[in-house]
C-alpha cells in the first residue's frame, strides 16, 4: 500500500557523516553530495545502490548557484570520486521568492524506503513536498518546519518514509512561501533503499479479458504476478483458458482448485499447505520450487517440470 512520512530531524545544524548515516541507524545504501552548481552529483557513496537524482532548481528563470558557509558540515570516508572530505558548501536557486526552488529524485518501489534531505533556507519560509511520481499516494507538504526570521536562515534535515504502488521515484522539493530576497537551499542527501521482491505470503486474483472476449460471455484468463497478494477470493474455484503465475509465491491456506486449457508456474513458489486441484490440457513448472506439502491432483494431457525442483513431501 502506498504511503508517504514525512518528519524533520532536530537540530538541523548537527554536523552529518554520510557514511555512518544521518540518524545513526547505519549507513544507507547510496549518499550523494552537491558541493558546486554543476546540476550533477559531485560525491556520492562508492559502489552505491539506488539512485539519488542531482538538485535540480526550478521556476521562471531559475538558477542553479552554490554557496559556502552553511550551518551544517558534511563528511564522509567512503566516496567517490574523492574518498574521504568534509564540505559545508550547498545550492540554492539564486533567483529566489515564490516558485522558485530545488528538488532531487531518489529510487521509489512497493517496498518501504527511507531518505534524508540536508536542506535549508535564508531569509525565507519554505514549503516542503514529498511527492510520489505514479501518483498513488497524497503528496506530503510541510510549511512550518523550515522557517527563519528576518535576516537569518535555518538548516533542516527532511526524513521521508515512502511506498509507492509501481516502479518510481520519489521527488522532494523546497521552494519558498513568500516575495523578496528569499532562498531554499539543499546540500546532500542518503537513500536507505530496498530493491528485494516485495515480500509476499499469497496471491491475489486479477481478472482480464482474452482479444475478443466481451465481459461475462467467456471464460476469462486468470493471471496472478510479482508478489500480489492471494485473498480469500480464491477459496472457489479459479477457471479460465490460461491460469499463469509468476515471480511470486503460491501458497494459499485453503482448497483451491484450478481449471483451464493452460496452467503455468514460472520463476516461484508453489507450496500450498491445502488440498489443490489442477485440471489442464498443459501444466507446465519451470524455474522455480513446487514443493506442496500435502497431496496435490495434476490433470493433464501434458505435465512438464523444467529447470526447477519438485519435492511434495
Amino acid at each position: 500500500m502506498a504511503s508517504i512520512v514525512l518528519t524533520f530531524l532536530t537540530p538541523g545544524t548537527t554536523p552529518v557523516n554520510l557514511t555512518t548515516g544521518t540518524d545513526g541507524s547505519g549507513e544507507g545504501t547510496q549518499w550523494a553530495e552537491n558541493l558546486s552548481a554543476t546540476g550533477v552529483n559531485d560525491q556520492q557513496k562508492s559502489g552505491g545502490t539506488g539512485t539519488i537524482g542531482p538538485i535540480t532548481a526550478y521556476g521562471i528563470g531559475a538558477v542553479l548557484s552554490n554557496y559556502t558557509a552553511d550551518f551544517r558540515t558534511i563528511s564522509w570516508t567512503d566516496g567517490t570520486p574523492t574518498a574521504s572530505s568534509s564540505t559545508d558548501n550547498g545550492v540554492f536557486n539564486s533567483i529566489g521568492g515564490p516558485g522558485q526552488g530545488l528538488k532531487r529524485d531518489f529510487d521509489a518501489n512497493t517496498n518501504s524506503n527511507t531518505c534524508y534531505v540536508e536542506l535549508g533556507n535564508f531569509n525565507a519560509n519554505c514549503k516542503v513536498t514529498a511527492h510520489l511520481n505514479d501518483s498513488s499516494f497524497a503528496d506530503q507538504v510541510d510549511t512550518t518546519s523550515v522557517v527563519s526570521s528576518s535576516g537569518s536562515g535555518r538548516a533542516c534535515i527532511a526524513k521521508i518514509v515512502y511506498t509507492a504502488a509501481s516502479t518510481t521515484t520519489l521527488t522532494v522539493s523546497i521552494e519558498p512561501l513568500a516575495g523578496g530576497d528569499l532562498y531554499a537551499t539543499m546540500q546532500s542527501a542518503e537513500l536507505y533503499f530496498n530493491s528485494a521482491a516485495p515480500a509476499s505470503t499469497a496471491w491475489n486474483k486479477r481478472t482480464q479479458l482474452l482479444p475478443g472476449q466481451k465481459p461475462g460471455a467467456n471464460p476469462p484468463l486468470r493471471a496472478f504476478k510479482q508478489g500480489i497478494p492471494f485473498g480469500a477470493d480464491v477459496s472457489a474455484a479459479i477457471t479460465g483458458q490460461t491460469a499463469t503465475f509468476s515471480q511470486g509465491t503460491f501458497t494459499p491456506s485453503t482448497a483451491v482448485a484450478i481449471t483451464g486449457q493452460t496452467a503455468t508456474f514460472t520463476q516461484g513458489t508453489l507450496t500450498p499447505a491445502t488440498a489443490v486441484s489442477i485440471t489442464a490440457s498443459t501444466a507446465k513448472f519451470s524455474q522455480g520450487a513446487f514443493a506442496p506439502s500435502i497431496a496435490i491432483g495434476i490433470t493433464a494431457n501434458s505435465a512438464s517440470f523444467t529447470s526447477g525442483t519438485f519435492a511434495p513431501s
